[in-house]
């Protein structure tokens, strides 16, 4: 079903530029990290891990490349989703009137999922190196429900925000 929405282009604010810019430090220090460590890391490496952080797999150690890898394309997904607002779902009907300022919120939880998700691609990177050097145990069993709030709360966030005024 083809859509009549205006096609627009939202305006970063500094906090939307910010963070872009941690996201993407975020990912490239993912990428230094493994590329530095991998000759240290033992064939064996953990690459899975349960509820309460204990390691439960293990596989060779050149899959932890699929971390910045996998985070890599969907940051990349992340920003060409951005950059279409007018395609996206929303709660509301999107008029000329509410267009701006429905796309900017999504483009905003966008952003903010985009940066959760690369911190859980972080995390999980650098716990499964810091085991794998045997410098740790054991995934910290507090960290992925942080992480997992910095991407489910931008989208109760937004849904609060796109229908408190639907205008």
């Amino acid at each position: 079903m083809k859509r009549n929405r205006p096609i627009l282009k939202t305006e970063a604010t500094s906090l939307d530029r910010i963070i872009e810019g941690v996201s993407w430090l975020v990912l490239l220090s993912l990428w230094v990290v493994v590329i530095l460590k991998y000759s240290a890391l033992p064939d064996i490496i953990p690459t899975h891990f349960n509820a309460v952080g204990e390691v439960d797999d293990y596989s060779r150690k050149w899959l932890i490349f699929s971390l910045p890898g996998v985070a890599t394309i969907l940051a990349g997904i992340f920003n060409f989703i951005s950059k279409h607002p007018d395609r996206l779902n929303y709660p509301v009907v999107i008029t000329q009137e509410n267009a701006l300022r429905q796309y900017t919120l999504a483009v905003r939880m966008l952003r903010y999922i985009k940066l959760g998700i690369i911190l859980i691609f972080t995390a999980i990177g650098i716990e499964s190196v810091l085991i794998g050097l045997k410098m740790a145990h054991a995934f910290k069993p507090w960290l992925l429900p942080v992480l997992l709030a910095m991407v489910f709360l931008p989208i109760i966030v937004y849904f609060f925000s796109a229908t408190k005024n639907r205008r």
